[in-house]
C-alpha cells in the first residue's frame, strides 16, 4: 500500500454530514464520521459544548445510509466525555461506560466486523486505551500539527492525525499531502461544512481537497480499511 489519506469528521453533525458525504461520493472518495452516539436522536446525553449545542445529530436510520453508502461510522465515544485528566481519573467507572457504550449502540444500529473511535477534545489514558483495545479495532488522536502514521510500523491504537483550521490556507494542505513519506497514511480530522461544528471546513475548501487527491492519484480510504488491509498484509 503506498500512500493513503483519510478524511474524517467529529461529533456526528447531520447537516454537515450530508453535504459532505455528498461532495466525497462525487468523487468516489469514502468519509469517517465519527459520532457521538448519545447524542444520535433521540438523545440520552446532554450537549454542553456551543458548537453542537441546538444542531441535529441525526437519526440511526440517517448514519445507516451514510454506512450503506460507503463512508465509514465510528464512535466518538457517548457523551462527548474527556477521557484524560483529572475528572476522568475521577470517574473510572464513566470512561469505560462512555467506551462501552458507544460501541454497543454502534453494533446494535450499524453492525459491522469492527469499528474505530475518535478520542474527543484528544484525550487518552491508560485506562482509555485498555479499554478501547478490547472494543475498537482502531483509535484516533490528533491535533493541530501535521502528523503522520507510518503504515511499516503501524499503531492503529495511537492514530496520529491533522486537524487543519482557520489559520492554514490551501498550499498547507498541499505541502502536508506532498511530504507525505512513501508508506505515510495522513489522517485528516474536520469537525463540519460551513458554520457548522468546531473550525468548520468550506465545501469548496472540501471540494478543491477531492479535486486535488483525485488529480495528483492519493488514495482516498477510511481508518477502519486501512487498518484491516495493514493488518492482513503483516500477518505472516
Amino acid at each position: 500500500m503506498g500512500r493513503v489519506v483519510s478524511i474524517t469528521f467529529d461529533d456526528g453533525l447531520a447537516r454537515g454530514a450530508a453535504a459532505s458525504a455528498e461532495i466525497l461520493e462525487r468523487y468516489g472518495m469514502p468519509g469517517v464520521f465519527y459520532v457521538v452516539t448519545g447524542w444520535v436522536e433521540p438523545m440520552r446525553a446532554p450537549i454542553r459544548d456551543d458548537a453542537n449545542m441546538g444542531r441535529s445529530h441525526g437519526d440511526w436510520n440517517f448514519w445507516r445510509r451514510i454506512a450503506t453508502a460507503g463512508h465509514e461510522v465510528g464512535s466518538h465515544t457517548f457523551s462527548h466525555f474527556k477521557a484524560g485528566g483529572l475528572k476522568a481519573a475521577l470517574t473510572p467507572w464513566r470512561v469505560a461506560r462512555e467506551i462501552a457504550r458507544s460501541q454497543q449502540d454502534l453494533q446494535r444500529e450499524i453492525p459491522a466486523q469492527s469499528h474505530t473511535i475518535s478520542m474527543p477534545w484528544n484525550a487518552a489514558s491508560p485506562l482509555s486505551d485498555r479499554l478501547v483495545r478490547r472494543a475498537y479495532s482502531a483509535c484516533r488522536v490528533g491535533g493541530g500539527d501535521v502528523q503522520y502514521n507510518r503504515l511499516s510500523q503501524l499503531r492503529p491504537y495511537a492514530l496520529r492525525s491533522w486537524a487543519p483550521g482557520p489559520r492554514h490556507d490551501w498550499g498547507d494542505y498541499v505541502a502536508a499531502i506532498e511530504a507525505m513519506p512513501q508508506d505515510g497514511w495522513l489522517i485528516l480530522g474536520f469537525h463540519s461544512l460551513e458554520d457548522e461544528g468546531w473550525e468548520p471546513i468550506s465545501a469548496n475548501r472540501l471540494d478543491q481537497l477531492c479535486t486535488w487527491l483525485r488529480d495528483n492519484n492519493i488514495e482516498v480510504a477510511t481508518v477502519r480499511d486501512v487498518v484491516a488491509r495493514t493488518k492482513l498484509s503483516c500477518a505472516p
